[in-house]
């Protein structure tokens, strides 16, 4: 594209490209080839960049949550923080490493997993994954009322679903694949490549647009506050 300034022209028309040099107009031909910038390591940087941008997408319905009261002590945004902190998520091979990926930290205690108990589909072929854990009630920074988040992630649909919380002192959870994602198959696990990944994490009940303020107040004010990731093998 060209521009017209006065009576000069600047810029691409056709193979043509003019440009002005001391009030002199010039023209010259585009070059045959572009050269592809950037060393090899340049090249897999901007990969994983564009690799965790997408992700980051993918997730947001999680760590617009998980990362909302960590974000807002750190005067981001959930989506930066996530970039920021899952950047190195990668395998030597380029893959991204879903067991490290994290949607969520904080001081909030975590649950530990008991079981996993994985359904076969039902009649409109959607598949429900139980999980049962221990609340951890005697830890500290635990309330009973702490709400616990479920989320499913398919790197081949490229998507994610987050369930409704439960109190921790529920005991157990329960997320519904949808029906075009793959099966899980206990006695045949899926590679972490393919296959469906869980994740966990728990939140004290409160608003998640607290000021930066706020967000660094005393630890009393458990409001918003969350737990750190937690990876769920399937």
């Amino acid at each position: 594209m060209a521009i017209v300034k006065g009576s000069n022209l600047s810029g691409k028309v056709g193979e043509k490209i003019h440009y002005n040099v001391n009030g002199t107009e010039r023209v010259r031909t585009s070059p045959e080839h572009v050269n592809q910038p950037g060393t090899d390591i340049q090249r897999a940087h901007w990969g994983a960049f564009i690799d965790i941008v997408r992700l980051s997408s993918q997730m947001s319905a999680a760590h617009k949550i998980g990362l909302a009261y960590p974000a807002r002590r750190n005067h981001k945004y959930p989506y930066q923080l996530f970039r920021s902190i899952n950047k190195d998520c990668f395998t030597p091979d380029g893959a991204i490493d879903y067991p490290r990926v994290v949607i969520s930290y904080g001081t909030v205690a975590p649950v530990v997993v008991t079981s996993v108990e994985i359904q076969e589909p039902d009649k409109s072929d959607c598949q429900s994954v139980i999980i049962h854990f221990d609340p951890c009630l005697s830890c500290s920074n635990s309330n009973p009322d702490d709400e616990l988040y479920l989320f499913a992630y398919c790197p081949a649909c490229l998507a994610g679903i987050l369930t409704e919380p439960v109190p921790r002192i529920a005991g157990s959870h329960t997320v519904t694949l949808p029906s075009e994602w793959p099966s899980v198959a206990p006695e045949h696990p899926t590679s972490h490549a393919a296959g469906i990944h869980l994740y966990a994490f728990l939140r004290c009940p409160g608003p998640t647009d607290a000021t930066p303020t706020e967000a660094r107040s005393s630890a009393k004010n458990r409001r918003g506050q969350t737990s750190n990731t937690i990876y769920i093998p399937l």
